[in-house]
């Protein structure tokens, strides 16, 4: 049986439909909406307005923020309606994002930061990672528990001025780098100009440039001088914890003995130190102690007290003090040594103090005359032993004003100078012995 062709019969209700499901469809896929361009150049098409206002806000916010100064980036931007598939649309952070990365003057990646300023830029983080372990890889041991930098560090990922270092060797080079500052130094005892210009690095001019009216070899203990010192940009703290045994001082103990004079003391038995065993966290900048803290402390072995006499008795004026003043006012004329004299070298062993004929000689320190007279060489000769068995020598006296036995107290005459004896003038011959043996009378006086 022949096919007969059909005859496409479409009605009016048909295209209409037609006509609506397109105008269904089309709603469905495309919406009124807002191109957002720069310099002519379309990054991005937004549902409205006022999230492309917030968007361009926040690029000016985040490019302000990477260059430290204001700036506008937002003249050469413009807005038109269109419209624009749905699955076309960004959202307000991938707008922001794409205006960023117009602007040339910044660039994304992760910034180091020392106490909130910006020194360095890398677009991977293991870079600075690495430069940070290598800073403070020597302040740490086996002992290191915490490790901190000073001002604080930070690596964020975000954006950054191109004008931040990149390289690796001049970001190195800016957090080692040293600041001078000023400062002050007390003079402690035994320190000396010198010693102290070699301590702080610095040279003796730099020194006396900052003190003028120090007198460089007149330093008093306790004088503060101006100095500088050298104060790192980036500090390495590390936090130690270690152990150790430290001695725990014997006790003292006091015992009243009316043997002893007043100010005298023996003691009657020594005591021995203890022993403590210790659990410490030590904190160190750059690799110096600045901190200690003791976790634990337990005592291995207990001290033993140490017992001291201390005397009661009334000290009377012919005590021996200890220490010595000088028997008469003058010029020494001869130290201890060797020296000519009538023509022949021999030993001097005490000091010659020339003072005029009659001149009272003092006991340089209390104590008990055990001679007084004629001696050979020493002409007129007073010697007093003293309390420790010190024994002190006055010689070439013209005069003596004390006797053997007597108990003299210290500044006491005990004697006129003159030129008896072995002698070229007035003078007083002063001498100290000890267990016999002569001893430099300066290390006395």
């Amino acid at each position: 049986m022949p096919f007969k062709k059909k005859k496409l019969m479409i009605s009016a209700a048909s295209i209409a439909s037609f006509a609506l499901i397109m105008t269904l469809t089309f709603g469905l896929l495309y919406t009124p909406a807002y191109a957002v361009s720069m310099d002519g150049e379309q990054l991005g098409v937004v549902s409205d307005t006022e999230t492309a206002q917030r968007a361009m806000e926040s690029a000016q916010a985040e490019v302000e923020n990477a260059i430290g100064v204001s700036a506008v980036i937002t003249d050469d931007i413009s807005i038109g309606w269109t419209m624009a598939s749905k699955n076309d649309l960004v959202s307000e952070e991938e707008l922001t994002e794409r205006l960023l990365e117009q602007v040339e003057e910044i660039r994304e990646g992760y910034v180091l930061s020392v106490g909130g300023q910006a020194v360095g830029f890398s677009p991977d983080r293991e870079t600075l990672d690495s430069m940070l372990d290598e800073l403070s890889a020597p302040y740490q041991n086996e002992s290191t528990k915490e490790v901190r930098f000073e001002p604080e560090v930070s690596i964020e990922y975000g954006h950054a001025s191109t004008e931040i270092p990149d390289d690796p060797e001049q970001i190195y080079a800016a957090l080692t780098a040293n600041s001078v500052e000023a400062a002050s130094y007390t003079v402690a005892a035994g320190d000396t100009f010198s010693e102290i210009a070699a301590g702080l690095d610095m040279r003796q001019r730099e020194l006396s440039e900052l003190n003028p009216s120090v007198d460089p070899d007149v330093l008093m203990i306790g004088d503060v001088l101006n100095i500088r010192r050298a104060v790192p940009f980036l500090a390495v703290v590390t936090v130690d914890e270690v152990t150790y045994t430290e001695p725990i001082p014997a006790p003292v103990e006091y015992v009243e003995d009316d043997s002893l004079y007043e100010g005298d003391s023996n003691v009657l038995s020594e005591g021995e130190e203890g022993e403590n065993w210790i659990r410490a966290e030590v904190t160190y900048q750059n690799g110096t102690e600045i901190a200690r803290t003791v976790l634990e402390a337990v005592v291995q072995k207990e001290p033993e007290k140490k017992v001291v006499a201390t005397g009661t008795k009334e000290r009377p004026a012919t005590a021996s003090k200890g220490t010595y003043i000088w028997p008469v006012d003058g010029t020494v004329t001869s130290s201890p040594g060797s020296r000519t004299l009538f023509g022949s070298t021999n030993y001097h062993s005490g000091l010659d103090i020339a003072v005029p004929y009659g001149t009272k000689v003092k006991a340089a320190d209390g104590g008990t005359v055990s001679f007084a007279g004629w001696k050979g060489d020493y002409g007129n000769l007073v010697i007093i032993t003293h309390d420790d068995g010190t024994q002190t020598y006055y010689a070439h006296n013209s005069n003596l004003l004390v006797s053997e036995g007597d108990s003299v107290y210290q500044g006491q005459a005990i004697a006129e100078a003159g030129s008896t004896g072995r002698s070229t003038g007035s003078h007083c011959h002063f001498e100290v012995r000890v267990n016999g043996e002569v001893q430099n009378p300066y290390d006395y006086l």
